[in-house]
């Protein structure tokens, strides 16, 4: 057990105060500005940086596995010769960020308190979105994000966090009034965004939500999405349904580029063809049959796949898996149905996969508030996970084994 601690046996106090600043930095700009999300995950990396290199502190938290986030970050980073190509991207960054959050992260009160600012500012983006579709009349509404897709996607992982705290009986009134108006903003958002995979993300999240808390009411909740879908603007239905037309664009597009990701992979297996390469490689191919030129296959594991290799997926789909298991498990270990941390894990649970399935049709993975969102929820659950069955355990170890030596 006492290979668990979290670098805890050095206090880094200025350097700690520029960690949090930087969770708040991020939290501020999480859902609308893109210099503020580098300048707050840059804060909270370049502390853990000096604390590596320049106090040679390499003591881990080996609560849960490290290895696949850096070997992802590191096949990244050399699957070009032009690596520093990579480095000055910032998505290797992204990806480190929340390993760096898990080993420096000391107040697990911290998590929700980012949390709350960081859903806020979306509660604020999902408002101007609906002020955008109702009153400025736009088709695609964008909220702060930088892009309606981005609305839609982010939304759809913060209707995944806050339902779990929607039907936790231990709420006060004020609980329900905010998760409520929160889940009812964010899904507004979403269909407002009229981005396709952000309506699959949203029904799925819905879904595995109700067959983990209540699975007699799934037929209620298949009949009340009925029921609401039906109530939509046609153009929202529209939209919805040109999803399973086979020989529309949207499904012609796509399977165009998961085919250019094939066969990026099968003529460079090991190293792919470099991160951040797809769109060089589908204009050098001269893939004539599409209608443009696509910078991205639109799907995340077909991203790795074309420029990592089928080194990168298969970490990448490992990672994946291993999210999902780890925080499954982390909230079925809670016995306390009324617990804010059991609703939390089930929160970041439904999130990350809100994540996966949009990023099936969308490469939500390259776009910085999108990953970063993602990847901060990724760091929060590792540090709630460590909080929570971890280290209490290795503080009694370390107290016997302090016993046991002046015995």
């Amino acid at each position: 057990m006492s290979q668990t601690i979290a670098a805890e046996k050095i206090d880094y106090p200025k350097l700690n105060k520029v960690f949090v600043a930087g969770l708040y930095i991020y939290a501020l700009g999480s859902h609308q500005g893109r210099s503020l999300i580098s300048l707050g995950v840059g804060l909270v990396l370049l502390t853990w940086l000096i604390k590596v290199i320049g106090y040679r502190d390499i003591s881990l938290n080996k609560s849960v596995k490290h290895w696949p986030i850096f070997a992802l970050a590191l096949i990244m980073i050399f699957s070009r010769n032009d690596f520093w190509d990579v480095l000055g991207s910032g998505h290797v960054y992204s990806v480190i960020f929340p390993l760096a959050i898990l080993n420096q992260l000391k107040d697990k009160k911290l998590i929700y308190k980012i949390l709350g600012i960081s859903l806020g500012v979306l509660f604020i983006s999902g408002i101007v979105a609906n002020y955008q579709h109702f009153i400025e009349g736009m088709r695609r509404a964008e909220g702060l994000a930088r892009f309606s897709i981005t609305s839609g996607n982010v939304s759809v992982m913060g209707i995944g966090l806050l339902l779990p705290f929607l039907f936790r009986k231990g709420n006060k009134p004020w609980h329900y009034i905010v998760a409520g108006l929160g889940i009812l903003v964010y899904t507004t958002a979403v269909i407002f965004s009229m981005t396709r995979a952000a309506y699959f993300g949203l029904i799925v999240v819905l879904f595995l939500f109700t067959l983990i808390k209540k699975p007699k009411f799934i037929p209620v909740i298949i009949l009340l999405v009925v029921l609401v879908f039906n109530f939509l603007p046609g153009n929202v239905q529209d939209r919805f349904y040109s999803s399973f037309d086979l020989e529309g664009r949207w499904i012609q597009s796509r399977l165009l580029m998961w085919r250019v990701s094939v066969d990026a992979a099968l003529e460079n297996p090991i190293r792919g063809i470099g991160y951040d390469n797809y769109g060089d490689y589908y204009l050098e191919k001269d893939y004539t049959e599409g209608s443009r030129n696509f910078t991205s296959p639109h799907n995340n594991y077909f991203l790795f796949l074309a420029e990592t290799g089928f080194t990168g997926f298969f970490i990448f789909l490992y990672l994946s898996f291993y999210l999902i298991k780890l925080f499954y498990l982390s909230y079925i270990k809670i016995p306390d149905e009324n617990s804010i941390d059991k609703a939390l894990f089930l929160g970041i649970l439904l999130a990350i996969i809100g994540f996966f399935v949009t990023g099936l049709t969308e490469t939500n993975i390259g776009e910085s508030q999108t990953r970063n969102f993602f990847w901060l929820l990724v760091g929060f659950g590792f540090s709630l996970n460590y909080f929570t069955f971890y280290k209490q355990n290795n503080i009694d170890e370390s107290n016997k084994s302090t016993s046991l030596e002046s015995e």
